[in-house]
């Protein structure tokens, strides 16, 4: 059941990414009725000191990819704003390592949503799991 209730396709969310989007490399690559899928290749910037992939970069995608489905599952006139941010890193990922991100809905009220985030490997194992709560605000 779709659950979007404004308008968009990729090519539009893509362009509306954030510049902070583009230094981790962050494609939306597909929009489904109740997710947004979206992948990076983990490059030598994004690691922490250790050689792994930052946790704070993790939330970053998981910020941005909640942001993008909060507001899409609000109606024209209602604008989401993140109140809080929860992650969970599970397993390390490294330089060159492809990632999938995939966001859907925990929650969708009339005032709260609960979106979830998870970042897979190229073996689908589980990097981290962020979750996003958002309150809707009239535009």
């Amino acid at each position: 059941m779709a659950i979007w209730q404004k308008p968009a396709d990729v090519a539009t969310l893509n362009d509306s990414l954030t510049p902070i989007d583009g230094v981790i490399g962050l494609k939306i690559d597909r929009l489904g009725a109740d997710f947004i899928e979206a992948s990076f290749t983990v490059q030598k910037n994004l690691l922490q000191p250790f050689g792994l992939l930052h946790g704070g970069i993790s939330c970053v995608v998981g910020e941005t990819l909640g942001s993008i489905a909060a507001n899409l599952a609000l109606p024209p006139g209602q604008v989401a704003v993140g109140v809080h941010l929860g992650a969970h890193h599970l397993k390390k990922a490294t330089h060159q390592e492809e990632v999938k991100a995939t966001v859907a809905a925990l929650k969708c009220g009339r005032r709260q949503q609960i979106f979830r985030t998870t970042l897979v490997n190229q073996a689908q194992e589980l990097l981290s799991e962020i979750t996003l709560t958002t309150y809707a605000l009239d535009a």
